[in-house]
């Protein structure tokens, strides 16, 4: 029998290096589900079928209910309803009946109309509205939330598919002066299964089901009562993360099966962790992504309450771990000091699905997408757009950039509306490509496509020397050489020891711009770094660090046997 493996995470955004801890697993033999926030986009990946989020659905329209799957009661009116269709006499009594009704008081209201020679009939109740068709026999339930906001939804999803061929399959549909989105997902015929559509902005969304003929509203499950006493006191769900939303989609789950093996990803939701392995006796690895207070001390330097609350969780969950993860060896050596602990390491690589994606380089690719010149060389910046990113610098050293070479940013954030003003006043606009997000599944063709990988990040102490950005492992798994700051320590590590780019001070927008024009302008040293990744092929890839994590997992005792 198979064994069970939950990952849980407070990210909504699934990056790719839990996918890779998923994918391992799965390669393992385990049953794999994956507990994450509640989160939507259609423009992003669509979720694989193990992510489970704490959604509230609702059921707003149901399309061509047969009359006799009804309740009784209700079934009772539309057989009256359809004997009196072709009976005056019938139909006068009937009238009268739903008179006595509409004006008793009770719980139910009905109206009877003809509508193109076709009897409808409309029966009103507390929760819901039924509409009868005479002709077809069948009924449309409507709840109170279709009446208030569906209506416009369903308008645009029937335009919408009404014509399939002049829409791509995720496009901005603009109606009544509101930008939707809207996405299509297919079975593998082609078929159509299910439209999405979602308000710019707005994190719920609605779905329509072909098969179910449903229209259903989704959205985020918040303020879960639980009336178990949870970890911990309310200090940590007030000032780290309120956790009980996930908790409560483990605790359903819980109800069916138990896990084997417990992964959780950072301090928010290891508290979870813990008491899933007091309650089942499982196995409990963390991966810190980060160290959660010395963060804090970065981005809430003033909140040092916060801060207390977080070390002091994380001296107490830690020890709790049978296994302690991190995302390199600086950071690693100073956690272990730190809290006595063992802490692995395992790099960020891609996951399964994206590591064996070949792209291949594609003269034509920017002008096809931005209408450059094929000629043009391109310099990437790919992530959240936030602040202590050193993007303020990155913004006014494309003043220094010299023709035909340009920025590329792939991605947004917070951040974006600062560093667009920075650009227009202290930089050069017409050398930036602003390309927004993209998705995981398409970002690794715009860094296979570019000429120069760039992370602006500017080391403000130690802790934040030892980052390992995704980028860094997104730019090595494409071949792409890497501008960095000297003062990033574990990427000096991964970029300058594998001579596939080079260090420089990026503090200084002038300098910082004349690094990367003298980067893109030497096609020569650009090539010899590209080549160079042919000479340490796969060392930070999905093969090595999966070899590496299984033998992580075999020392500490949470598999056994041959592990391949």
């Amino acid at each position: 029998m198979k064994k069970n493996a939950w990952l849980i995470t407070q990210d909504g955004y699934i990056d790719r290096r839990i996918l890779f801890f998923v994918n391992v697993l799965q390669e393992l033999g385990y049953n794999v589900i994956l507990f994450a926030s509640y989160y939507f986009d259609v423009e992003q990946d669509m979720d694989p079928y193990y992510i489970k989020r704490p959604v509230a659905k609702s059921i707003i329209k149901e399309y061509g209910v047969e009359s006799n799957k009804l309740d009784k009661e209700i079934c009772e009116i539309i057989e009256e309803i359809t004997q009196a269709e072709n009976d005056a006499s019938v139909q006068k009594t009937l009238k009268n009946k739903i008179r006595k009704r509409g004006s008793s008081g009770g719980r139910m209201k009905i109206r009877l109309l003809k509508k193109k020679e076709i009897l409808i009939a409309e029966i009103k109740t507390k929760d819901r509205t039924i509409l009868y068709n005479g002709k077809t026999k069948t009924c449309q339930i409507f709840t109170e939330t279709y009446f208030t906001e569906g209506i416009e939804f369903e308008r645009i999803l029937l335009e919408y598919m009404e014509n399939q061929e002049n829409y791509p399959n995720n496009t901005l549909f603009k109606k009544n002066g509101i930008y939707f989105k809207i996405c299509s997902e297919s079975d593998w015929q082609g078929e159509h299964k299910r439209l999405y559509m979602q308000k710019p902005g707005c994190n719920e969304y609605y779905l329509f089901d072909f098969a179910e003929q449903v229209l259903i509203k989704v959205m985020p499950q918040n303020g879960v009562a639980l009336s178990e006493a949870l970890f911990g006191t309310e200090d940590f769900r007030k000032f780290i993360y309120e956790y009980s939303p996930v908790w409560h989609s483990v605790k359903q789950q819980m109800e069916n099966s138990v896990p084997d093996i417990v992964y959780v990803a950072d301090l928010p939701t290891l508290p979870i962790g813990v008491m899933v392995k007091e309650q089942t006796q499982c196995r409990l690895m963390v991966d810190c992504h980060e160290w959660w207070f010395k963060q804090l001390e970065l981005w809430n330097k003033r909140q040092d309450n916060k801060i207390r609350i977080a070390e002091h969780y994380e001296n107490e969950l830690y020890p709790k771990c049978d296994l302690r993860i991190t995302v390199g060896h600086y950071l690693a050596r100073d956690m272990e000091q730190y809290y006595e602990q063992k802490f692995e390491v395992i790099y960020s690589c891609l996951s399964r699905e994206l590591s064996y994606r070949e792209y291949g380089r594609a003269d034509d690719f920017w002008h096809k997408k931005f209408g450059i010149s094929s000629e043009s060389k391109i310099a990437i910046f790919q992530g959240s757009m936030t602040t202590l990113r050193n993007l303020e610098n990155l913004a006014r050293s494309t003043k220094y950039l010299k023709e035909k070479q340009y920025l590329v940013m792939v991605g947004g954030g917070e951040f974006e509306k600062d560093f667009l003003k920075i650009l227009k006043k202290e930089g050069e606009p017409a050398r930036v490509i602003m390309a927004g997000w993209v998705k995981q599944s398409e970002l690794q063709e715009y860094t296979v496509n570019a000429d120069l990988g760039v992370i602006p990040y500017v080391a403000l102490n130690d802790y934040f020397s030892y980052s390992v950005p995704n980028k860094c492992l997104e730019f090595f798994a494409g071949k792409l050489p890497i501008l960095f700051d000297s003062s990033m320590k574990e990427i000096s590590v991964i970029v300058e020891e594998n001579q596939v780019g080079r260090g420089a001070d990026l503090s200084d927008a002038r300098l910082f711009g004349e690094a990367v024009g003298s980067m893109l302008g030497d096609e020569e040293g650009l090539e010899r770094m590209r080549q160079n990744y042919y000479l340490c092929e796969g060392k930070y890839g999905y093969e090595s660090q999966r070899k590496h994590f299984k033998a992580i997992l075999k020392e500490y005792c949470f598999v056994d046997g041959d592990l391949g």
